[in-house]
């Protein structure tokens, strides 16, 4: 029930979308649907409760669009933001400092109280200091509003930066163009700090034992920085169809966790067996491998950067893992229908990210051939039992 839940409610989702746009063609869809429902239940296809849940998960999917999504019109600028005006800007770095050669970009939240906006991104070039989550900063610069190209149906790179929350951007030059005023100490931001602490040594070792294209190539596998990538790398990733590879994903937290499984649970059962047999009495040896698997694929998330395609499939591990753990990995679909859930309760306009859909229909082809290799593996037992039960029969007639 839960996967139909689910494509109800993103049903929903994508009609709140659209509902600025055509509201009495939706409304009038809403009706022909709830029509629909009832002409089915009716039928005898599904019963009064299914159909009752159906619909109110795909009403809940219009209701949660509408709430949590801000109308597709541009905001009006504020009274006290001039496009391109020099300020003095204070605030704590929010992300993790992407790297590239001769420069770092650094996505900002302001503490300024003369500004409304929050979120500034900040281009430094020629940089002498190396900074990390949780730092605060302060710099002077000149502000500007994102821009986008005016080429019709083109990538409105204004829209893109708006949909990551960033208000302003600017570009300050040289060393001691960025002042740092203190590092965390304690709390969650500490932790973000020795995360990226890591991460900047992995670079730099990068850095002093590689050479260009191995090294943008490795760090943009590695850890998904594609600043030290060069533009014809670029060009080739995109032309062979390849980019995804840069962008930390499905395919690298899947292998980091199908090689930590693997190797945990075939050491459990190189053991003595008597061992493993005590020990397989408290907890199977897949479960101390998911006790081992997660934490590792979970660092590995967050030394690459936390983005949200790595979160994703983050959470789609997680719960395939918790499927496992609980005996249920023949209920892979609803794990992904509930990691579906998840994301788009966070952002539902993720439904609109090209990444978001290639990475829940790949999983939703691999589990559709698993089902069928599996119910295939089951005829076949089964037409085995038959033929031994057959015969055993005839054997015990004939003699």
């Amino acid at each position: 029930m839960l996967p139909s839940l689910t494509a109800a409610f993103l049903l929903g989702l994508l009609g709140g979308s659209q509902l600025p746009f055509f509201p009495l063609f939706l409304f009038a869809l809403f009706i022909g649907a709830a029509l629909g429902f009832s002409i089915i239940e009716r039928a005898g296809y599904l019963d009064t409760r299914c159909t009752l849940l159906l619909y109110i998960s795909l009403l809940s999917g219009v209701i949660y669009w509408s709430v949590t999504t801000p109308p597709p019109y541009p905001h009006p600028p504020s009274s006290d933001f001039q496009n391109g005006m020099s300020a003095i800007i204070t605030g704590r770095v929010v992300m993790p400092v992407q790297y590239g050669v001769g420069r770092q970009t650094i996505l900002l939240e302001t503490d300024t109280m003369m500004m409304t906006s929050r979120r500034v991104r900040v281009v430094w070039r020629g940089a002498d200091l190396t900074l990390h989550q949780g730092d605060r900063i302060m710099f002077q610069g000149t502000l500007h509003r994102p821009k986008g190209f005016l080429n019709p149906a083109g990538f409105d790179y204004a829209a893109y930066i708006e949909h990551q929350g960033i208000d302003l951007v600017t570009t300050v030059t040289g060393p001691h163009a960025i002042t740092l005023i203190e590092k965390p100490l304690t709390g969650r931001w500490s932790f973000w700090s020795q995360i990226d602490q890591w991460r900047a040594t992995i670079r730099q070792a990068a850095v002093h034992t590689l050479r260009q294209p191995a090294l943008g190539i490795f760090l943009g596998m590695i850890i998904g920085e594609r600043g030290y990538l060069e533009q014809d790398m670029q060009e080739w990733f995109m032309i062979t169809g390849t980019v995804h590879l840069l962008s930390i994903s499905g395919s690298h937290l899947g292998l980091v966790a199908v090689v930590c499984f693997w190797t945990v649970k075939r050491a459990i059962l190189w053991l003595p067996p008597s061992f493993v047999l005590a020990v397989s009495r408290r907890i199977t040896p897949s479960k101390v491998a998911i006790l081992f698997t997660w934490p590792a694929v979970a660092l590995y998330a967050l030394l690459a950067g936390a983005e949200l395609a790595t979160m994703r499939s983050l959470i789609m591990i997680t719960l395939g893992m918790v499927a496992v753990w609980l005996g249920h990995e023949r209920h892979l679909g609803h794990a992904m229908a509930a990691a579906l859930l998840i994301i788009v309760l966070h952002d539902p306009r993720a439904i609109f990210d090209i990444s978001f859909q290639l990475s829940f229909l790949s999983v939703l082809a691999i589990i559709g051939m698993i089902s069928k290799i599996r119910s295939e593996k089951q005829k076949k037992a089964t037409s085995i039992v038959t033929f031994n039960i057959v015969s055993e029969l005839t054997y015990s007639e004939l003699f």
